[in-house]
């Protein structure tokens, strides 16, 4: 007796190769995740750094305005000498009505002043102003303003100092021409103006966001002196004589603050993505293992069924033949064969083997099994040397793959 033993459907297998392929996956991510971060970072920065860089260049561009407007009082002095020159007398008085208009609005401003013959005589406004009274600049004890003096004998033009502490007090610029009347050295004319006032005229003390420096020549000498460190943007500020100041500003946060944030959404995002697609890698080749597993499974079964089929087909007592729906031979096992006298069977057609009074009994059997019903008759066949004998037969039709197939049972009755 033949047993066939079922097997039960196949559970998920291949957990172990997809852990290993999803963790693979996974490390592939994280390295990318880990690339495009550090490739997000430095877009940001770059973004941020232009973004401030752009929003300081306004504020440049007044104070070196400013700067140059402060610096052309100059000129207007200059006037107020040569036409003094042509009327004497009151000198004081009217420098002190000239200056106080000229001055007027410009808090900026710290000093107005002429120096006859190098010595100051004339201020404005006098009051904070005193020690400049009275000072010969020709005989200054400070190197550099004494090179800012000879500069401006030498060249007839305007001077433009460095930043420096003032005799007054406070961190200003001066800015000196020397005068002449009739081809005569007659004097010097300065203004002498206050750093931290320009600066407050800016938008930039009211900025909480970002920290900022005035530098010249790379030094810091006003505003936060730690910005050297700090990777500042630069934006220039173009001076009088070729000269220009720096305004450096960093973020008052720091650069990384903007950066660390973006960083964070960048990088949440990009594991959350990374996860899913771990476990879309993972849930794949689960599913890939178990249907190559399936596959395997079933051909085995199917190879398990076609050689019970051919055991049973071939030791089948009683003749089995299997036709197509023209009645042609496809199958025929060895019970089939001996009861006709043949070696085999395939390709043949009933009048090869079905005697000549029994073919309209077969004719009946292909119409009977094409309506789905079970044909039984008696009939007579013939062996390959032509003998006849009897058989009984029994047949219906049975569905395939490549169609509709017809089995016949033939039983020898001689």
């Amino acid at each position: 007796m033949i047993q066939v033993v079922a097997s039960d459907m196949p559970t998920l297998p291949g957990r172990g190769r997809a852990l290993l392929g999803a963790l693979a996956a996974a490390l592939v991510l994280c390295l990318c995740l880990a690339l495009a971060s550090r490739w997000q970072g430095e877009r940001v920065l770059a973004e941020e750094r232009q973004e401030l860089g752009e929003s300081i260049q306004a504020p440049a561009r007044f104070l070196s305005d400013t700067i140059t407007l402060r610096v052309g009082m100059l000129t207007m002095l200059e006037g107020f000498v040569r036409n003094s020159e042509l009327v004497p007398g009151h000198l004081q008085e009217r420098f002190e009505n000239f200056v106080r208009y000229l001055h007027y609005g410009s808090e900026d401003v710290r000093v107005l002043g002429l120096a006859p013959g190098g010595v100051f005589r004339y201020v404005y406004p006098l009051a904070g102003n005193e020690t400049v009274l009275g000072h010969d600049l020709l005989h200054d004890s400070r190197p550099q303003v004494r090179g800012d003096v000879e500069r401006a004998l030498a060249t007839g033009q305007v001077t433009f100092s460095i930043p420096y502490e003032l005799r007054q007090g406070g961190l200003g610029v001066v800015a000196r021409r020397a005068l002449n009347v009739d081809g005569k050295f007659w004097g010097l004319a300065a203004v002498v103006l206050d750093v931290p006032a320009l600066v407050a005229a800016t938008p930039l003390p009211n900025r909480t966001d970002i920290r900022f420096s005035l530098a010249r020549e790379g030094r810091i000498f006003y505003g936060d002196a730690d910005l050297a460190e700090a990777r500042p943007v630069i934006a220039t500020v173009p001076l009088p004589e070729g000269q220009h100041w720096e305004l450096w500003a960093v973020p008052s946060e720091g650069w990384d603050a903007r950066a660390s944030e973006s960083y964070r959404v960048f990088a949440f995002t990009g594991a959350a993505f990374a996860a899913l697609l771990t476990l879309l890698v993972y849930v794949f080749l689960r599913r890939t293992a178990f249907l190559r597993r399936t596959v395997e499974l079933t051909t085995q079964q199917a190879r398990t069924s076609e050689s019970l089929y051919h055991r049973v087909f071939d030791s089948a007592l009683d003749g089995l033949l299997i036709f197509d729906a023209r009645g042609k031979v496809l199958s025929a096992n060895p019970a089939a064969c001996a009861m006709h006298g043949r070696r085999g069977m395939e390709s043949l057609t009933a009048r090869d083997f079905v005697h000549p009074d029994s073919l309209p009994l077969f004719q009946e059997f292909l119409t009977v099994a094409d309506q789905g019903r079970e044909f039984h008759a008696e009939a007579r066949d013939l062996r390959a040397d032509g003998t006849a004998f009897p058989v009984e037969v029994r047949g219906a039709a049975f569905a395939v793959a490549g169609g509709r197939r017809l089995l016949a049972v033939v039983r020898d009755r001689s």
